[in-house]
């Protein structure tokens, strides 16, 4: 919750940028962050340090998503790769946002509490996988 509030606050102070609905932007950036931080905790029960480049690989191919328009997208990259992408949920419920005024509670929301819920069942299901037993 600090963080989306947080870097909400940042970008007001900073960039001094005004928002319409400050809240909605910041609740939605809560939601965000803390779906992203759930799903990164889970993929990292089960896989260990080994998730760490494979979300490093997944904020490099989103760089091209957070600073061109869609439009402006090649179309192998908007076919393929922009669909497995996770963060295009946050990209496009906070565009919604800022520039088009729309609720909080949008499909976009919905996505990141689905990421969130997965996340989740992986960090609990990861209590059952099997361990290697050290041998003595």
């Amino acid at each position: 919750m600090a963080a989306g509030f947080a870097t909400t606050e940042f970008a007001h102070v900073i960039l001094n940028y005004n928002y319409d609905n400050f809240t909605t932007v910041a609740l939605y950036a809560a939601v965000a962050s803390f779906a992203f931080q759930l799903l990164m905790l889970g993929v990292m029960s089960w896989l260990g340090i080994a998730a760490v480049p494979l979300f490093a690989l997944l904020m490099l191919f989103a760089a091209p998503l957070m600073t061109l328009a869609p439009e402006m997208l090649t179309h192998f990259y908007s076919a393929y790769v922009m669909p497995w992408l996770p963060m295009r949920f946050l990209l496009d419920g906070m565009r919604g946002i800022v520039y088009y005024n729309t609720a909080l509670w949008n499909g976009n929301t919905q996505s990141l509490v689905w990421l969130a819920i997965i996340g989740l069942l992986l960090m609990v299901t990861s209590i059952y996988k099997p361990t290697k037993q050290l041998a003595v």
